[in-house]
């Protein structure tokens, strides 16, 4: 079939048809991505606190997972956050010392009535332990050694509290093994 000439029109079609067909290949690839990526969608549901004198101990407990051990009467305290606000981000820094987790997280709390007063001198500038739960998991902030200091500042452009922290560490956050974390 060599020497066969084929007719501008015809070559014009196919090199249409190959594009169109390529087009197409690209389309679902980006199709499945994007569904693939909406089941990844990490949110924070709920966030706890126990102050550091509350706090037994932080174990390792497998290589990436803790147990927290509270005192005995001790439990968890929820913020009560308002739903969407909440960001957390952790972020691995190379400085001269070594490697370095950079850790931020904040959420807004309901506007100030006579109860948020009184719990907000209680966590401010404490050191904490922090039990964020997401929709993928459970992960422990701060131990023992290095806890977590909460801080609170009042947003008047949505007349609510922003409850927070942002720290170094030398390590990531941890995921807490279920059933542990209570002082009964």
């Amino acid at each position: 079939m060599t020497g066969m000439k084929i007719s501008r029109r015809d070559a014009r079609k196919k090199i249409k048809d190959k594009r169109k067909k390529i087009k197409d290949k690209r389309e679902k690839i980006k199709y499945k991505k994007m569904e693939k990526n909406e089941n990844r969608v990490i949110g924070v549901c709920e966030v706890w606190y126990a102050l550091a004198e509350d706090v037994t101990g932080v174990w390792d407990a497998t290589d990436f997972g803790v147990t927290v051990a509270l005192n005995e009467g001790a439990d968890w305290e929820q913020i009560p956050i308002i739903a969407g606000t909440a960001t957390i981000t952790e972020k691995a820094v190379r400085r001269d010392a070594g490697r370095c987790y950079e850790q931020e997280f904040s959420a807004e709390v309901a506007g100030e009535d006579d109860v948020v007063p009184e719990w907000l001198d209680e966590i401010d500038n404490r050191p904490a332990i922090v039990k964020i739960v997401q929709t993928n998991g459970t992960k422990i902030y701060g131990n023992i050694t290095s806890p977590v200091r909460l801080m609170c500042d009042w947003n008047t452009e949505r007349s609510s509290v922003v409850v927070g922290f942002s720290r170094d560490t030398t390590e990531r956050a941890r995921w807490l093994i279920e059933g542990s974390g209570s002082g009964e």
